[in-house]
């Protein structure tokens, strides 16, 4: 079966699932999925129902084209059956389809579903109707990265159980379960059993209740996981459960309603013992409270089929010291977590695709799989939403009013990475028109003086990290932004620069990228600007009068990184950056640009790795399975913060490129150096899934 579909799909043959997996694309470029479904099919007539989701708005995970359906069976070469307008369709009984809550503004609506409302089978023919032949516009391609993989429901151990008081209608489902009055039982008076009960439980988990508008069960996955909604349960017909999904249990309870996000779904049951599976949206959890409206019933099964990107486990790397292994396995499961369709930065909250967060995820995927599949793929996503201002969708394939210019500025930086180690020119070269344009776009707002201004109008968010400062102020402005000149934006550009210079030598176009070194040097030049002689170290902004402002270790790091620091006070500089005082301290996101700027200076990498110690095995020593958003953890962000996060995942890149020592030169390893730093650290082996095969050091 050949399918696409807007905006996602589950496909039954005979009764059977058979398949679902529509790519993450954009509405004028739309992907194919090709299944195997012949193992549902039997000889003869067969029956096929394909479920399609639609989300009709846009959001920053998807963007609203026309709803859709496109498929062809093929047997034996030949084309057997095809969506076309003899295809019988109608709206799913079952599924609410207004009204629905939104779970998050990044990752759209939950859902509320009926199993009453199912239809019967076989499905009489005066439910349906035949389907809209619509005109396809844009162009159609094959996927171009594995399936995801399906695996078998999670265990779910019950955490806490007892009976709940609905409090007064909350504004979202999220908000009723966060509020609601819950009163512990012990389990043996709630299931007439002893002993701490798992799912799923052959003979199910009875309950019964005295008291109270039902019972809730707080249940653990045991580590976080990206997975389908399954329930199995035997329930009296039209009992709600509200099931609230999420990571943290600071509440002592899921914390399922957050500032308008609604972290729950609704499902009614119906009569006797139903299995249901949520087909059309991952959800990222640890943990799931089950608020089960009745006072007696059955739960056979509650939680998660987790849903993977298939990695490679080659790659390998031994560590003599137990803190950084335990360190590196977490960084690897919370990257894998953050990996799907495309790179994702957090799978409970937005599984959005950012370039500035999946470039550092990149380059831990290169060593940690030797994945270049998913980089490419998402590279082109981003790419393919570039704006006519020349800045890139906040996300993509969503679509929102607001972009970051300084993780547009990061793209041209994580293409020249994905060719320098997967060697694949080709794509750099169809890519390179995008970068130039992302460049000359950039390159016409600089200053006279050099000076790069920060954006005023509304819709860009000069945003370059979550530190006090830096984090860009109101996102949603609707005034503009008041005139100044950024040094991160500066060095952010000069990075860009340079990178693109870089992939055009390896192309052997040289031509395209005239000017863009100089460019790049009238650019390092310029922020001299923002140095303050007194303080040592540079400013983050200057102001049209020419006052100073901000000093962050942020700033020094990239202009560091970018070279325009002048020779004679790099290691001055390097060692204020090393001990930060004064300066407003970085958050995880950013540490990638101080470790680098560090790196580069003789002596300093036991620093590194001690902070790596430090700061991640402080999330480990503080129960984390994966790695955090921030290290205040769940109370980020309004009490948001996510706990497995795409870009925590960076000690994997520093543990190989500077612990182990190997890294690229050229394109696809073809040169390469094993030079480790003095890091304090043993590595004595690991291996690297480069194009070339796998390479072992020692």
């Amino acid at each position: 079966m050949h399918i696409s579909a807007e905006h996602q799909y589950a496909a039954f043959v005979n009764g059977t699932f058979a398949a679902l997996g529509q790519y993450t694309d954009l509405p004028q470029s739309k992907v194919y999925q090709t299944h195997d479904i012949s193992p549902a099919a039997a000889p003869g007539e067969n029956q096929l129902w394909v479920r399609v989701y639609y989300q009709g708005t846009d959001s920053l995970t998807w963007q609203a084209g026309r709803a859709g359906l496109l498929f062809a069976i093929e047997e034996g070469g030949a084309v057997v059956c095809a969506s076309g307008a003899q295809t019988l369709c109608a709206p799913a009984p079952a599924y609410d389809s207004l009204g629905v809550a939104r779970l998050t503004t990044q990752l759209g609506f939950s859902f509320t579903y009926h199993q009453q409302r199912e239809w019967p089978a076989p499905v009489p023919h005066s439910a349906l109707c035949c389907a809209v032949p619509a005109p396809r516009t844009g162009s159609l391609k094959p996927r171009a990265i594995p399936h995801l993989i399906l695996r078998a429901p999670a265990a779910a151990a019950v955490q806490s159980q007892g009976v709940f008081f609905s409090g007064p209608p909350g504004r979202t489902p999220g908000d009723a379960c966060q509020y609601a009055a819950l009163a512990y039982r012990e389990r043996e008076a709630l299931f007439c059993r002893a002993g701490r009960p798992a799912l799923p439980d052959a003979c199910g988990l009875s309950f019964e209740a005295a008291e109270g508008d039902g019972v809730y069960l707080l249940l653990d996955l045991g580590e976080p996981l990206c997975g389908l909604l399954t329930l199995e349960l035997d329930l009296p017909a039209g009992t709600r459960v509200d099931v609230a999904f999420g990571e943290h249990l600071e509440d002592l309870r899921v914390r399922s309603g957050i500032d308008g996000r609604s972290f729950c779904a609704v499902y009614y049951a119906a009569a006797g013992r139903r299995s249901f599976t949520h087909w059309f949206k991952r959800l990222g959890a640890r943990y799931l409270q089950l608020y089960i409206h009745a006072r007696r019933g059955t739960v056979h099964y509650a939680g998660l089929r987790p849903v993977e990107y298939p990695v490679d486990p080659r790659p390998q790397l031994a560590c003599g010291d137990r803190l950084h292994t335990a360190v590196f396995n977490a960084a690897k499961a919370t990257l894998h977590n953050c990996m799907h369709e495309h790179f994702e930065d957090c799978p409970w909250r937005e599984q959005a695709l950012y370039a500035m967060d999946s470039r550092l995820q990149m380059l831990c995927a290169y060593y940690a799989f030797g994945e270049y599949r998913l980089a490419r793929e998402s590279i082109r996503l981003l790419g393919r939403s570039l704006r006519p201002d020349g800045l890139l969708e906040l996300c993509s394939p969503g679509k929102d009013r607001v972009t970051i210019p300084s993780f547009t500025l990061a793209w041209p930086c994580q293409l020249a990475d994905y060719v320098l180690f997967s060697g694949d020119v080709a794509f750099g070269e169809e890519m390179l028109p995008t970068a130039l344009r992302i460049a000359q776009a950039a390159l016409g707002r600089v200053a006279a003086s050099g000076l790069v201004p920060a954006y005023t109008q509304p819709g860009c968010w000069n945003f370059y990290e979550w530190s006090p400062g830096l984090d860009g102020g109101e996102i949603h402005r609707t005034a503009p932004f008041p005139a100044r000149f950024d040094a991160p934006l500066s060095a952010f550009l000069i990075l860009a620069l340079q990178s693109i210079s870089r992939l055009c030598g390896w192309l052997g176009k040289p031509d395209a990228a005239a000017g863009l070194d100089a460019a790049a040097d009238r650019l390092g030049a310029a922020l001299e600007a923002f140095w303050n002689e007194s303080s040592g170290c540079y400013a983050a902004y200057l102001s049209p009068g020419g006052s100073r402002t901000h000093y962050a270790q942020l700033t020094q790091a990239l202009i560091l990184c970018s070279g325009a620091c002048p020779a004679p006070r790099r290691s001055g500089l390097a060692r204020r950056l090393l001990q930060g005082e004064g300066l407003s301290p970085l958050t995880l996101s950013s540490c990638f640009f101080r470790y680098e700027a560090l790196l580069a200076e003789d002596g300093l990498a036991p620093a590194v790795f001690d902070e790596i110690a430090r700061r991640w095995g402080g999330m480990l020593l503080n129960g984390a399975r994966t790695f955090w958003e921030t290290e205040r953890g769940a109370e980020d962000f309004h009490r948001a913060g996510s706990l497995c996060h795409g870009w925590s995942a960076i000690p994997i890149y520093f543990y190989f490129a500077y612990g182990l020592g190997i890294r690229p030169t050229q394109p696809g390893f073809s040169a390469y150096v094993v030079a480790p730093a003095h890091t304090g650290v043993s590595f004595p082996s690991g291996s690297v899934l480069t194009p070339g095969g796998l390479l072992s050091i020692p």
